[in-house]
């Protein structure tokens, strides 16, 4: 199988992620309440992507309108797929695996730029350097500005 540990492909509410929610938050999840759905498409299998474009298809999962139903219509439980297989134990392989990268992302994130340093400003923009620079003063200093003055396209 393609999906691990799990029997059914990764979609939304599904065995994969309410296996996730079961590992990470055993405490809020009701499985008395959880709902089965058949995911279904207009087209046959092999031209759109699954959720995450974990399939390499042609088309991704988020780049096509019209080819399958809108889930507030077909889904009605909010569940695509089979939640009732979930279980903790078939996300703890893959929680383990996400915070040993985090620690890792992390770790490189603050080797490359310890705290005072960042990437060259004109780098990464080609916003005028003094703009930039009132955003990372953050906007309580003086002359300094709210990120979320900025505007796209950056």
């Amino acid at each position: 199988s393609e999906g691990g540990p799990y029997e059914t492909p990764f979609i939304h509410a599904d065995e994969v992620e309410t296996s996730w929610s079961l590992a990470l938050f055993p405490e809020v999840m009701r499985m008395e309440d959880v709902a089965d759905t058949t995911p279904r498409g207009f087209l046959p299998e092999g031209h759109i992507d699954m959720a995450g474009n974990l399939l390499h298809r042609p088309v991704a999962w988020y780049g096509q309108v019209g080819c399958g139903p809108i889930e507030v219509a077909a889904y009605k439980p909010g569940v695509v797929g089979k939640a009732s297989a979930a279980r903790a134990e078939k996300a703890i392989p893959g929680v383990e695996k996400l915070l040993d990268y985090m620690v890792k992302l992390v770790t490189d994130v603050v080797t490359a730029f310890p705290p005072g340093r960042l990437p060259p400003i004109e780098e990464v923009t080609q916003r005028p350097r003094e703009e930039i620079e009132a955003v990372l003063k953050g906007p309580l200093a003086p002359g300094g500005r709210s990120i979320y003055t900025l505007a796209y396209p950056m």
